[in-house]
């Protein structure tokens, strides 16, 4: 396997996709999976489903999106061109601000630097308070930044620490001037412990304690104290101050232009997309659509109450040192993805020169479809060593509208081979759909199950519904063909 980086190496002659004439590529997936809690919801349980009325198993699909991204056939081939969805890249601004500020065109104090990591961060998201995060820099939400657009952020903050007057406007922006506040009482006060103004340094002449919109120490000017104390004994209480929303607005927008991309080649991003609730412009429609998996027959969760000794625990003492509940269940899943090359394409973006794109393109379709039959979320996975192989692969390319196979399962399979049942209730409701539909993709399966098992569990599916048992199963219909790993890979290659 190789790494794909963005200097790849030339194609041959014709070697270029064209995927906007037929630019599905559908993946249906089916696996058994032991005893395991791999995606569990906020009860500790493995995450369920009601499917056709009968309670199922499920797998979430952002569970499985962050496995495929993480998935070692994943990174291997496409490790430099993988993104970030994070709510912490404040801590990068900050760290990068850290580390660059004795080179910037103003000193800056610690309470500036810090001032100017929150406003910088905030363009991409509202943020947190500080004593929710233990005085990190984090968004609200998560935000999803390919690693292009990271070194772009590096860069604007460079030339940022370089530029004394967009410093003193971003600084400028980001202050408050302090509230009004009754300091406690002591000897000299009056009987309500009133003072006759905030306190003030006698050398700088600024109001002492004054913070900014993030709670950080700033200087402010001792005339707004003087026009606070004026207006208290006037008997007015001090105009409160107002952020000017529309210049912060202007300025971070600046920000985000300055740092996002509408379109570039971080494949993580192309493919998952992503949305910013106060930049449209930079949202980035998925490629890559992940059903929820569920069991294809009826499955609930098992608790299992356990115990823990504690090894040095003395001869006389009785009893565990620890006990709890756990929860599993196992099953066979159905997973369902489209992968809609042309859109990818354009997600990639226009920067890269056309043998560099059409490499990244096949490179990204190739580590999909490599990286899928080992992506499962990760939980509980010290407890049950779930890491299941992918039974049954069907792959659908062409121009066709996309059409879940999920049907196959509204009435739950049963019996004593669930695989080799499921298998065949998937080709036998496929052919369904074809002979009422028609269906011009082209189709291949990789399967670990023998061609005259499969032939045999597609003839015996029993027809859907107890009043269609006189209807004449999908026997004699022809099969997808039986192929490789690689040459799966090279159909879902295919312009």
């Amino acid at each position: 396997m190789t790494k794909t980086t963005i200097a790849s190496a030339p194609l041959r002659a014709g070697d270029a996709p064209t995927y906007a004439e037929r630019p599905f590529v559908q993946i249906h997936l089916l696996r058994f999976i032991g005893l395991h809690n791999l995606n569990r919801d906020e009860a500790g349980q493995p995450k369920q489903a009601n499917v056709g009325g009968v309670p199922r198993l499920r797998l979430s699909s952002q569970s499985q999106k962050r496995a495929l991204r993480f998935s070692p056939a994943f990174q291997a081939r496409l490790e430099s061109l993988i993104g970030a969805r994070t709510r912490r890249i404040g801590e990068t601004i900050r760290a990068e601000i850290e580390a660059r500020h004795a080179t910037a065109a103003q000193s800056l104090s610690a309470a500036d630097r810090l001032t100017l990591s929150h406003f910088i961060a905030e363009a991409f998201g509202k943020l947190e308070a500080a004593e929710k995060t233990n005085g990190r820099i984090q968004n609200k939400t998560l935000a999803f930044f390919s690693p292009f657009e990271e070194q772009r952020l590096k860069a604007f903050l460079v030339e940022t620490l370089a530029d004394a007057e967009r410093i003193k406007a971003f600084l400028t922006l980001a202050a408050i001037p302090p509230e009004e506040t009754a300091p406690a009482a002591d000897a000299d006060a009056g009987p309500e412990g009133a003072q006759d103004g905030p306190a003030q340094d006698d050398f700088s002449g600024t109001v002492l304690g004054a913070t900014d919109m993030f709670g950080t120490p700033t200087a402010a000017p001792a005339a707004k104290a003087k026009a606070a104390e004026k207006s208290r004994k006037g008997g007015k209480p001090a105009p409160k101050p107002k952020r000017d929303e529309k210049a912060i607005g202007r300025a971070q927008g600046e920000i985000r232009a300055a740092v996002l991309n509408a379109a570039d080649p971080g494949v993580d991003v192309a493919l998952m997309g992503r949305m910013f609730a106060d930049a449209h412009e930079f949202d980035r429609t998925a490629a890559l659509h992940v059903a929820h998996a569920f069991t294809t027959h009826r499955a609930v969760a098992e608790d299992d109450f356990f115990s823990g000794m504690d090894d040095r625990s003395g001869a006389d003492e009785t009893g565990a040192g620890h006990i709890d509940t756990a929860f599993f269940g196992s099953g066979v899943y159905y997973q369902y993805l489209v992968l809609n090359r042309a859109l990818l394409e354009r997600n990639l973006g226009t920067g890269l020169a056309a043998e560099e794109k059409n490499a990244l393109l096949r490179d990204t379709i190739t580590a999909l479809i490599e990286a899928l039959p080992a992506a499962v979320p990760g939980g509980r996975q010290a407890s049950f060593a779930a890491y299941p192989p992918v039974d049954f692969t069907l792959v659908e390319v062409g121009a066709e509208q996309p059409r879940s196979l999920a049907g196959a399962f509204a009435m739950p399979v049963s019996g004593e081979d669930l695989l080799n049942a499921s298998i065949g209730s998937l080709l036998d409701y496929r052919a369904r759909l074809n002979r009422i539909y028609g269906n011009g993709n082209a189709a291949a399966m990789m399967t670990t199950r023998m061609p005259a098992e499969i032939a045999e569990a597609v003839a015996a599916r029993v027809p859907f519904g107890k009043a269609d048992k006189k209807a004449e199963p999908c026997q004699g219909k022809k099969l997808p063909p039986s192929i490789s790993r690689e040459d799966l890979i090279a159909l879902a290659l295919t312009p």
